[in-house]
């Protein structure tokens, strides 16, 4: 498994984060597309294209995230 040293988290997650309340909390189940999307290219970068657990190349869209069971 490679070391990823984690950068800051991408705006629009901040954001979606900050509308957190007693009736509503944030996950991955309802993530918007556009901080989805946000999120996909932050971990990217971070990765320099390369997943951190098989260490494979991730070009198009061959990838998802958490894409092997801890």
């Amino acid at each position: 498994m490679r070391y990823i040293c984690k950068g800051e988290e991408p705006q629009e997650l901040i954001e979606f984060k900050s509308y957190k309340n007693e009736n509503w909390k944030p996950s991955f189940d309802n993530l918007t597309p556009d901080v989805k999307n946000a999120l996909y290219a932050n971990l990217l970068l971070e990765q320099n294209y390369i997943c951190c657990y098989c260490e494979q190349e991730l070009e198009g869209y061959n990838y998802h995230i958490e894409h092997l069971n801890p």
